[in-house]
């Protein structure tokens, strides 16, 4: 851990002034040395807002808190302050989720806007940025909340424009059955003007189909729209995005026309998106100087964070932090960074290959 505690005291020189106490006691004045040094209170601080005397627990950290008549037998924490530190602790823990919950970001609040956009406007919102940002998780969101008039479609490969057709009339909640001209002319009536159609993974109608094919699905898609002009929000990576684009041109044509809003969401997750999502589960932002260990092993939170959103997304942090939450509850405690480390150390190591044993 960091030597430059507020507390003025590393771990391992905790443990050893403590080692004395009670293991309960042991653990509390640990979780709360990891609390305080993460949120940057100093030992004054943290005892004000636990609700416990700053003398003594200043003195136990000290090595001081002794039998005056012989100051070689050390006290441990007294009765009163044990029970309120793990009433104050298990406040914490209670209040704090132990599975990773959705929480509104700037990301989702533009996904959320260009939804809107598409429907006011009553325009095609191709909406692009890259892969693992939370674009599927906010649009799932979206649609959840406008339940009446916004139809979700995930976009499989091999769909084709019957599939397309029918997995828009499965959303719709209308007759599949019949060719796809039945099925478009039974959509057209339904899809009215106050309608959002959003086709997430958009860009994976391209991944099997023949250029012919994507056409066919392109022309169903144009055919819906000028039916009565609803909204349509085509969702894609920022790298097939371009790629379409560029190979499918003349059959994007007529729908990138209509279409004139283009917004992007990003080369890579957001920091301040990052910085509200883990807010939102106890962790606040680390200081780049903050340094956690976990199973022998040095790391900063604030350089795996940035790493971790650059190179692989939003779902690696998440995952990790999903990890974090269940190691703090299943030792009881409030979840700190050095859980977090404790994640990125176990996923490192169920990563790593096996070391050759069979010269053992």
């Amino acid at each position: 851990m960091s030597t430059t505690h507020p507390w003025n005291i590393t771990l391992p020189a905790l443990k050893e002034r403590i080692c004395h106490c009670d293991p309960t006691n042991q653990k509390l004045l640990e979780a709360a040395w990891r609390l305080s040094g993460e949120r940057g209170l100093s030992i004054a601080e943290f005892a004000d807002s636990a609700g416990i005397s700053s003398s003594t627990l200043s003195k136990i950290i000290a090595g001081t808190y002794v039998n005056p008549r012989n100051t070689s037998e050390r006290y441990d924490l007294p009765a009163n302050i044990s029970e309120t530190l793990h009433s104050w602790q298990t406040g914490i823990i209670e209040r704090m989720p132990t599975n990773v919950t959705f929480v509104s970001t700037d990301t989702s609040r533009k996904v959320n806007f260009n939804c809107d956009l598409a429907r006011e406007s009553r325009t095609p919102v191709f909406m692009q940025g890259a892969s693992h940002i939370g674009k599927t998780t906010a649009l799932e969101k979206y649609a959840d909340a406008n339940p009446h008039n916004t139809y979700l479609i995930t976009v499989t490969a091999g769909m084709g424009a019957k599939g397309l057709a029918i997995a828009i009339a499965e959303a719709m909640d209308i007759a599949t059955n019949g060719s796809v001209d039945a099925l478009t002319r039974r959509l057209r009536k339904e899809l009215t003007r106050d309608k959002l159609l959003i086709l997430d993974d958009f860009h994976v109608l391209t991944l099997s189909a023949t250029p012919r094919g994507f056409l066919k699905c392109m022309e169903l898609l144009r055919a819906l729209y000028d039916a009565d002009k609803c909204g349509m929000l085509f969702s894609t990576t920022d790298i097939d995005f371009g790629r379409i684009s560029k190979e499918y041109k003349n059959a994007l044509h007529q729908l990138l026309r209509r279409g004139i809003h283009r917004p992007h969401l990003g080369l890579a997750p957001l920091k301040k998106d990052v910085k509200a999502i883990l807010a939102a589960h106890g962790l606040p932002w680390p200081a780049k100087t903050l340094q956690c260990e976990a199973y022998g092993q040095t790391y900063r939170p604030a350089t795996i964070l940035q790493d971790l959103a650059k190179q692989a997304g939003l779902k690696s942090i998440t995952e990790r932090l999903r990890y974090a939450l269940k190691l703090a509850a299943r030792n009881t405690e409030s979840i700190t960074w050095h859980h977090l480390c404790q994640a990125q150390a176990l996923v490192a190591s169920n990563d790593s290959i096996p070391t050759d044993d069979w010269n053992d």
